[in-house]
């Protein structure tokens, strides 16, 4: 079985027996509804159930397969849980049928229902945004109570650690040049030794290299005119004469250079053990140790004591409850002026749809908790007959009764619409004449605004549609099939003759029909 259904006002009729259900059954069944085994012809063949819906200008494909006693369900495609399908469906349908959990029968839904005709969206908005603003501020300072002991402790740990990286000179070409000098100073006592050495055995010796060579050099040169060679070797010995006498200086020079000194070394010691303890801690380099101080020292700049920060959250919280609980009473008033406004119009609809002894009162208390939804608690309650005092309509309104009380509901709310799709399974439960015709025209002006799906055996009421599915059986090799067609204009004048006259369409009911429609 296959349909299309238009924008607008959309009836399903058929004969008695003929399946009209199905289709309200099988998109029940395709958002979440719970599949009667005895629904299926037989459980050898898997059943798929389909359907493509518009959102926000953006198709959605929804489909369910029933194969082996398990089901599964699909979202363009993609698996998708029951509740992900139940959630999908709170945007595109919303159906209105006896048994079924809808908003009236479900009170905690109540206050929706006011909210949809006396609150704008921004009211609603609002109130969610502070309340969620009062919860973080809540939090945030229950965190910090809970929390006084960390919070005191993290504050002291910073303080120490700053006073301590405040201690020593973090500089980089400080450390360097630290370690060059340690290093010269832990090698400067053998360097020592070995000038010293050299100087022993050169400086202060009678037989050292410079004397002998100054003594050759002197004896040699009385011979240096008649043998050139000797001349050289005499220039040579002069040379390195000059280069050691230079040696002597620079040994000299280096010996002061290289004075050990005790106090020093356990000085530059202490400093680099200094900081590589610090590095160990705070990062293993000094510009990551630096990096760590400029950290901690930022957040003690905006760290205040506990005393401080507890006081201003404290504050915080106060201020944001006052924001919260001004904006909940401002609601709650409007809430209660529209509860009477709104019951007021709602028991007019139900009059001109054979209502005339149901009242409809929507009561409004103080919650003994705060929410999102501000400070209120709302439910629905309600007379249907002569004597009786308000009940809270969960518990005493029939299918039918359910369906006319959600359709003057969604006429008295013009502001909001709860989903693209309504649908009605009953709405024209033991009605019958003017007023039944009166339901249609009120379905019509409905369907303005969202797209309507009815069953219905009035033709008061299929009249008025803008788009008519009809449902007939079949014989088709020993199995019964149930049909649906959607009829043109001819189909559908002689489907209301059908259901004005019964089985035998006269020539009356054909004009009756023809003027109903006419009417619209």
């Amino acid at each position: 079985m296959e349909t299309d259904f238009s924008s607008g006002f959309n009836i399903i009729t058929g004969e008695t027996g003929s399946g009209k259900s199905l289709i309200i059954n099988a998109i029940d069944i395709l958002f979440g509804a719970k599949l009667d085994r005895q629904m299926l012809r037989t459980e050898n063949n898997p059943l798929e159930i389909s359907g493509i819906f518009n959102l926000k200008g953006s198709n959605i494909d929804v489909s369910r397969v029933y194969k082996s006693g398990k089901s599964s369900s699909y979202i363009n495609g993609e698996k998708v849980s029951r509740t992900d399908l139940i959630k999908l469906s709170q945007s595109l349908v919303q159906f209105q049928k006896q048994h079924d959990s809808n908003k009236l029968l479900n009170s905690k839904k109540h206050i929706e229902l006011l909210d949809s005709y006396a609150l704008d969206d921004s009211d609603l908005f609002e109130i969610q945004k502070l309340y969620l603003d009062y919860l973080q501020s809540k939090k945030e300072y229950q965190s910090m109570l809970s929390n006084e002991t960390l919070y005191k402790d993290k504050f002291e740990l910073y303080r120490y650690q700053l006073n301590e990286l405040e201690s020593i000179e973090l500089d980089e070409n400080k450390e360097l040049a630290i370690n060059n000098e340690y290093k010269v100073c832990i090698n400067s006592k053998k360097i020592l030794e070995i000038l010293d050495s050299y100087s022993k055995n050169n400086e202060y010796s009678e037989k050292n290299s410079g004397h002998m060579i100054e003594e050759i050099s002197k004896s040699l040169s009385k011979y240096a005119k008649i043998d050139n060679d000797i001349s050289q070797i005499t220039s040579r010995l002069d040379e390195i004469l000059l280069e050691l006498k230079d040696i002597d200086s620079d040994i000299y020079s280096l010996q002061k250079k290289y004075y050990f000194d005790l106090d020093r070394l356990n000085s530059l010691e202490s400093k680099i053990t200094e900081y590589e303890a610090i590095k160990r801690k705070y990062g293993g380099t000094i510009k990551a140790t630096i990096d760590y101080k400029n950290k901690i020292k930022e957040e003690l700049n905006n760290m205040p004591s506990f005393s401080e920060k507890s006081k201003k959250l404290s504050n915080d919280l106060k201020k944001k409850e006052k924001q919260y609980e001004k904006k909940a009473n401002a609601i709650s008033l409007k809430r209660k002026d529209a509860a009477t406004k709104m019951s007021d119009k709602i028991n007019n609809y139900l009059a001109s749809m054979d209502m005339p002894n149901a009242k409809i009162k929507i009561n409004v208390d103080k919650s003994e908790v705060v929410s999102e939804n501000g400070i209120d608690v709302c439910e629905i309650y309600a007379i249907t007959n002569k004597g009786e005092s308000f009940k809270p309509i969960k518990k005493i309104a029939s299918g039918g009764e359910i369906s006319r009380v959600m359709l003057s509901i969604n006429l008295v709310s013009q502001k909001k619409k709860f989903s693209d799709t309504l649908i009605f399974d009953e709405v024209d439960t033991g009605i019958s004449g003017s007023t039944a015709s009166n339901v249609g025209s009120l379905l019509k002006k409905l369907s303005d605004r969202r797209q309507l799906i009815i069953i219905t055996h009035l033709p008061q009421i299929a009249s008025k549609s803008d788009h008519h599915i009809y449902i007939n059986k079949i014989d088709k090799k020993d199995r019964v099939l149930s049909l649906c067609k959607i009829l043109d204009y001819d189909e559908h004048k002689n489907e209301i003759a059908r259901m004005l006259s019964g089985a035998t369409i006269t020539d009356y009911s054909i004009k009756q029909a023809k003027e109903m429609i006419a009417n619209g």
